[in-house]
């Protein structure tokens, strides 16, 4: 089949790496994958894996003007007739429209799919989820049974939605190279290899808990002597956070790394993984189950589908913005090496049996035959 990948940008390392990842794998599977975007970090990674993909600037979000949506359907038209393509699967609700649209006016009957990966939580924009009711698909991919019950909730019928949860790539974060991994980054930041290091990846925009998990670590901090934070990831906030760990003066064992996207070493180094998303925020996290891939247990808040993450005992839950609860399940597993690894094992097991590419493949595979 000739599948075209589409989102608005690959800016990131949580969405913009899963619909790669899922490109790969549906390529080696045999199938024609094109992508398309307005560009983003990921554009290098893309094209030195060979793939045929079309920048489309005016479809970016930050973009977003009637004059461009009206551009993007005119380019969208032009690569589904030259692609010939025969599934369209996209990774942000305007993209679907305006492939929709694109393939109208191409004359083209053509399957659509979307990957769910966030809704319009904030209070005033609850009606840009109506794009649900409105767009053409053959199916709604949600990332965790969270989102499907909150598509439901739009007025979704259950038979359009398939739980696929997002997966990791095993061979791109092979287990058998976690030791290599975590002594090359640890090297690299000069961080003790007898550290206990507890790590978090996300945009510093607020949402992720990067400060959360700055002022956790001041609870602990004199306690545990070799103790370490790394904090991944650029955004808005990274000079606030940069600032509070120098006034609370815990900044001699903080790592600002700002951005990566060599998360498979990355995440090799930590001994806990953790991710203090606000109330509202998130699907379901890529990176958590990245994490759980290396045996690394994880440390997260009851919001959206991260409980799910957590379910079979990879991870402990919080809630959001509980400093003592976070800190004490930190504590708990700095203290328990037993608990570390058997939690270690139950994260690694969860991802074989559900959190893996394979198995995400497979269910999507499955969608675009039967569906």
């Amino acid at each position: 089949m000739n599948i075209l990948q589409l989102r608005g940008e690959f800016s990131d390392n949580g969405p913009g790496t899963q619909t790669v990842t899922i490109s790969t794998e549906l390529r080696k599977r045999g199938h024609n994958i094109i992508l398309a975007s307005s560009g983003g970090y990921l554009t290098d990674r893309i094209n030195k894996l060979g793939f045929k993909y079309y920048v489309i600037p005016s479809i970016a979000f930050k973009k977003r003007s009637m004059f461009n949506v009206i551009v993007s359907i005119i380019k969208l038209r032009k690569i589904l007739i030259s692609e010939k393509i025969d599934i369209v699967h996209t990774h942000n609700a305007a993209t679907l429209m305006m492939s929709n649209i694109a393939a109208f006016l191409a004359f083209k009957k053509i399957k659509f799919y979307q990957s769910v990966r966030g809704i319009e939580n904030r209070k005033g924009y609850g009606w840009r989820n109506w794009i649900y009711n409105i767009a053409k698909y053959n199916a709604l991919f949600a990332v965790s049974n969270f989102t499907k019950s909150k598509i439901v909730g739009f007025g979704v019928s259950e038979k359009k939605i398939v739980v696929t949860y997002n997966g990791s790539d095993l061979s791109r974060f092979d287990i058998n190279k976690k030791d290599v991994y975590k002594k090359e980054i640890r090297n690299e930041f000069n961080i003790p290899m007898n550290a206990f290091v507890i790590g978090i990846v996300g945009r510093q925009g607020g949402n992720k808990g990067h400060k959360d998990l700055i002022e956790a670590f001041y609870l602990l901090y004199k306690k545990y002597i070799n103790l370490y934070i790394v904090l991944v990831g650029e955004g808005k906030q990274l000079e606030s956070n940069i600032r509070l760990a120098k006034t609370l003066n815990v900044y001699d064992r903080c790592v600002f790394t700002g951005l990566r996207l060599d998360t498979e070493k990355i995440h090799a180094s930590f001994d806990v993984f953790t991710l203090l998303s606000r109330k509202n925020f998130e699907m379901f996290p890529n990176v958590i189950v990245e994490a759980m891939t290396y045996k690394i247990p994880f440390v997260g808040t009851n919001t959206t589908g991260v409980p799910e993450a957590a379910k079979d005992g990879g991870g402990f839950i919080c809630e959001s913005h509980d400093l003592e609860c976070i800190s004490k399940k930190y504590e708990l597993l700095i203290n328990n090496a037993n608990l570390r690894k058997e939690m270690g094992d139950k994260a690694r097991k969860s991802v074989e049996d559900k959190f893996n590419i394979n198995k995400v493949i497979d269910v999507i595979e499955d969608s675009y035959e039967r569906l």
